[in-house]
C-alpha cells in the first residue's frame, strides 16, 4: 500500500500545467517584444539566475522552453543554450555555492555567465564551423545590469 500512496503524491497537478503554461506564454510574448524593442532585455540571464536560485526541475524545464524560443527567435544554434543551462545548473552552480553564500551574488554571477560565457560558447561554435562570428555588443552590459536589478527585486 505504501507504494501506491507514493505514486499518488508524485502526480502532476493540472493547476501547475496551467500556471507554467501561462508563465511560458507571457515569456514568449515578452521575447517577441524584446526583438522589436532592443532595450528590453531578453531575460536570458534571468532564466539562469532563477534556475540557480530555485533548484526545481520544473523551473529548469520552463527555462529550457523559453531558451529554445529565444534561440529560434534570434537565429542562434538551436538547443546550445539548453545544454549550457543544464550543465551550468548541474555543475557550475554547486561549485559557486561552495564559495559564495549570498543568493543575490550567485544570481548576478549567473546572469554574467549566461551572457558572457554563452557568447563565448556560441562564438567558438561559429568559429569551428567556419561561420561568421557574432559581434560583441555593449548591450550585453546593459542587459546584465538591468537583469541584476530585476533579480534583486524578485529575490528579496
Amino acid at each position: 500500500m505504501q507504494t501506491f500512496s507514493n505514486l499518488q503524491r508524485n502526480r502532476v497537478d493540472p493547476k501547475d500545467i496551467v500556471r507554467y503554461g501561462l508563465i511560458l506564454f507571457a515569456l514568449i510574448i515578452y521575447e517577441a517584444l524584446g526583438t522589436i524593442y532592443y532595450l528590453l532585455p531578453p531575460l536570458f540571464g534571468f532564466c539562469f539566475a532563477f534556475v540557480a536560485a530555485k533548484k526545481d526541475p520544473r523551473y529548469l524545464w520552463l527555462a529550457m522552453c523559453y531558451i529554445l524560443f529565444y534561440e529560434a527567435d534570434r537565429g542562434l544554434i538551436t538547443a546550445s543554450g539548453c545544454v549550457f543551462l543544464y550543465f551550468y545548473s548541474r555543475f557550475i552552480v554547486p561549485a559557486i555555492e561552495d564559495f559564495i553564500m549570498s543568493r543575490f551574488v550567485i544570481a548576478v554571477i549567473s546572469i554574467m555567465n549566461a551572457y558572457l560565457v554563452y557568447y563565448a560558447l556560441i562564438s567558438l561554435i561559429y568559429f569551428l564551423f567556419g561561420m561568421e562570428p557574432l559581434s560583441f555588443s555593449w548591450l550585453f552590459i546593459y542587459y546584465i545590469a538591468f537583469e541584476s536589478v530585476i533579480v534583486a527585486m524578485v529575490l528579496k
